[in-house]
């Protein structure tokens, strides 16, 4: 954690509240837009995610920002897991 709103959202991942500058909190943004999924979807870092990735993280840290990145993802992907899991059935 760097900051008040990525400490709220390892309670809550998919909070969407970010603070400038925080790397983390990059990560976290950067793992719900699509070139991050559509890179999950292809099993491959595209040319456009590792754009993102070198614009964000710089040329030289983008390979930490990925891990960032996807660190968040496995958050969200549960947090969306145990909202489903919560849901009554009809």
């Amino acid at each position: 954690m760097t900051c008040r709103s990525c400490a709220s959202a390892e309670q809550q991942p998919d909070l969407d509240e970010f603070s400038s500058g925080c790397m983390s909190c990059s990560g976290r943004a950067l793992a719900v837009t699509g070139a991050h999924l559509e890179s999950l979807a292809l099993g491959a870092i595209t040319a456009a995610y590792r754009g993102a990735l070198e614009k964000i993280f710089g040329a030289d840290r983008w390979r930490q920002g990925h891990e960032l990145v996807k660190g968040w993802g496995e958050k969200l992907k549960g947090a969306r897991r145990r909202a489903a899991a919560t849901v009554p059935a009809p």
